[in-house]
């Protein structure tokens, strides 16, 4: 299974032949290009992943190979600095969506959760499972998906059993709000899932509490004991106060501190 659902590639401009190159093996022959790029893109397709194509753009010959101004994460987008003057532009180019709306609706539904303005959070909340109950968004067997409408075709027989509605008016109010947040936490897990937001998810939640620490070692318990390729290392388990965190690099931390004051510490349990 791969690790990603989604690629952005970028076409090959006519103009190709005028990127930077530290070799000298000839103009590169833009036909043979185009069909290296179009096997390429198949191949990410091959392995399961939706593909937003970019057009070319002339500014800048060495735009098709979007890799070298973005990665991306889990948790967002990093926006690189080419070195090259010719290519400073390539960033602002890349214009593409990098975050669901969905993602941003459920965090708005969190906030007006944690401010008690319950009827709000349940608006956004159900304009997700509003969109979700659609049955153009949803999976179809033997079928062909369009990044570009983000739909499957033809939409004759669903890939699961989809039952799927809005919150009554009013029921985040009438139940307080514990239920609300419950709620919506419910729904990052539904709606998010498979993208690698959950980690990030519970870390946020936990807020000193220890609940990531139950919520993953129970999980690892029923993990553990399956069989074959999906079963987790029998040693693995998640320590409360360290594991929330990554630890920060070495080399980070003594560049940081090379003057001899120490302005960077490494966080809890990986000292």
């Amino acid at each position: 299974m791969s690790l990603f659902t989604n690629a952005i590639v970028r076409t090959p401009g006519t103009n190709f032949d005028a990127g930077l190159t530290t070799v000298d093996y000839g103009a590169p022959i833009l036909d043979l290009v185009l069909d290296q790029h179009r096997l390429y893109c198949e191949a990410l397709q091959a392995c399961g992943l939706a593909i937003t194509t970019l057009a070319p753009d002339l500014r800048f010959p060495d735009s098709t190979f979007v890799e070298d101004t973005a990665i991306l994460t889990a948790r967002g987008a990093i926006l690189t600095r080419p070195g090259a003057a010719s290519r400073a532009g390539e960033v602002d180019a890349n214009n593409v969506n990098l975050l669901r709306f969905a993602d941003v609706i459920l965090w708005a539904a969190e906030c007006e959760a944690q401010t008690s303005n319950l009827d709000q959070a349940e608006t956004y909340v159900n304009m997700v499972r509003t969109r979700a109950a659609n049955p153009n968004s949803w999976v179809y067997l033997n079928a062909t998906y369009n990044a570009s409408t983000s739909t499957y075709s033809p939409q004759t027989t669903p890939g699961g059993k989809y039952s799927i509605q809005p919150y009554p008016a009013g029921a985040f109010t009438a139940q307080g709000q514990a239920y609300a947040i419950s709620a919506i936490q419910m729904e990052r897990r539904l709606e998010l899932g498979m993208e690698g937001q959950r980690f990030f998810d519970l870390a946020r939640w936990d807020n000193g509490t220890g609940t990531m620490a139950a919520t993953l070692n129970a999980y690892v318990g029923v993990e553990k004991n399956r069989t074959g390729f999906y079963r987790v290392n029998n040693t693995a388990s998640f320590t409360k106060g360290t594991n929330e965190c990554f630890a920060i690099p070495l080399n980070e931390i003594q560049a940081e501190n090379a003057t001899g004051k120490v302005y960077l510490m490494q966080n809890p349990g990986y000292q």
